[in-house]
C-alpha cells in the first residue's frame, strides 16, 4: 500500500511538472511577443471583451461550455484503456497548463488591470474544477496505461488489473463536477462580469 500511494505522488509530481512548464511556456510566449503581436492580438480579442461585456451578453450554450470543461478530462478517462496514454497524458498536462496560462497572460498583456479581472472571471471557476478533475483522473489512467504496456511488451509477468471501483466512482464524481462547473458557468459568468465591469 506504502509503495502504491508513493507511486501516486511521484506520477502526480510528473504531471504537475509537465503541467507548469507548460504553464511557463504560456508565460513566455505572450512576455516574448513583439509589439506588433500584442497589437494583432489585441485587435481579435477586443471584440470578444466587447460582446462579453456588452449590456446584452448572451448566455454561452451547454456545447460550447463543454467543449471547455471536458477535452483534458475525457483525454485523461480515455488514455487509461490505450498503450498511448504514457505519452498522451504528460503532453495534455503540458497543453492545459500553457493554455491556461497564454489565455491569462494575453488577456493581461492586451487590457493590463482589467485583463486580469476578465481572465478572473472568464477562467477562474473553469480552471478551480477542471485542473483537480485532470488531475483526479490522469494519475491513475497514467498508471493503468504504464500497466498495460508493460504488459503489451512483455515486461511484466502478470496481466493488468481491470481498473477498480474506486476509478469508476473517482470518474462518476469528476463527471458530476464537471456538470455542475458548466451549470454554474453558464448562469453566474455573466454576473461575474456585470459585478466586475459595471
Amino acid at each position: 500500500m506504502k509503495q502504491n500511494s508513493s507511486g501516486c505522488r511521484l506520477q502526480l509530481m510528473l504531471l504537475a511538472a509537465f503541467f507548469f512548464m507548460g504553464a511557463l511556456a504560456g508565460q513566455f510566449a505572450v512576455l516574448r511577443s513583439t509589439d506588433e503581436t500584442i497589437s494583432a492580438l489585441g485587435a481579435c480579442l477586443r471584440p470578444y471583451r466587447d460582446a462579453l461585456l456588452g449590456a446584452e451578453s448572451p448566455l454561452v450554450g451547454f456545447g460550447a461550455l463543454l467543449r471547455v470543461y471536458l477535452p483534458e478530462a475525457l483525454l485523461a478517462f480515455l488514455s487509461a484503456y490505450t498503450l498511448l496514454g504514457t505519452v498522451i497524458l504528460p503532453l495534455t498536462a503540458a497543453y492545459f497548463g500553457f493554455s491556461l496560462s497564454f489565455s491569462v497572460c494575453a488577456l493581461t498583456a492586451v487590457f493590463g488591470g482589467s485583463g486580469l479581472l476578465l481572465s478572473l472571471a472568464l477562467f477562474g471557476l473553469r480552471a478551480l474544477l477542471t485542473v483537480p478533475c485532470f488531475f483526479l483522473l490522469a494519475v491513475p489512467a497514467w498508471r493503468a496505461s504504464r500497466d498495460l504496456t508493460a504488459a503489451y511488451l512483455g515486461k511484466s509477468r502478470v496481466s493488468p488489473a481491470p481498473l477498480a471501483v474506486s476509478w469508476r466512482r473517482r470518474c462518476l464524481f469528476v463527471a458530476a463536477l464537471l456538470t455542475t462547473g458548466v451549470c454554474a458557468e453558464r448562469y453566474l459568468t455573466p454576473l461575474f462580469l456585470k459585478l466586475l465591469f459595471p
